[in-house]
């Protein structure tokens, strides 16, 4: 873990690349590693990544998240290409202004989710 001063470099060092608006954690812009994700240019040695991993923070939407899911790969025979293939097809469905009302009524706040940053993801 770096210790401050290393982090007040780095910052200093994004915010002179023009990237102070950008958001950052572990220091990182949080935009450049979405894009790399989203990229998933292979590595090194031509290997591309393939587990989906976050944590969910909350035990009962961690439990919920993995109900749900069950039912895409029981669908999909066990074969998880084609279950989390329906997955992104489900998620398809809902455009970013409908998923927005979705975490509204979830928070009932409005700022919790006006960054539109990965709007068009």
């Amino acid at each position: 873990m770096p210790t401050i001063f290393q982090v007040k470099e780095w910052a200093e060092a994004e915010i002179a690349k023009g990237k102070g608006q950008l958001h950052a954690n572990h220091p990182v812009c949080i935009e450049d590693e979405q894009k790399k994700k989203i990229a998933n240019a292979p590595d090194e040695k031509g290997m591309r990544k393939t587990r989906i991993a976050w944590d969910a923070v909350d035990p009962d939407s961690f439990a919920e998240f993995h109900k749900e899911k069950e039912k895409y790969m029981l669908a999909a025979g066990g074969n998880p290409v084609l279950g989390t293939d329906a997955i992104i097809m489900a998620l398809r469905l809902h455009p970013f202004e409908e998923v927005r009302n979705f975490v509204m009524a979830l928070t009932d706040t409005k700022d919790y989710a006006e960054d539109e940053t990965l709007s068009d993801a």
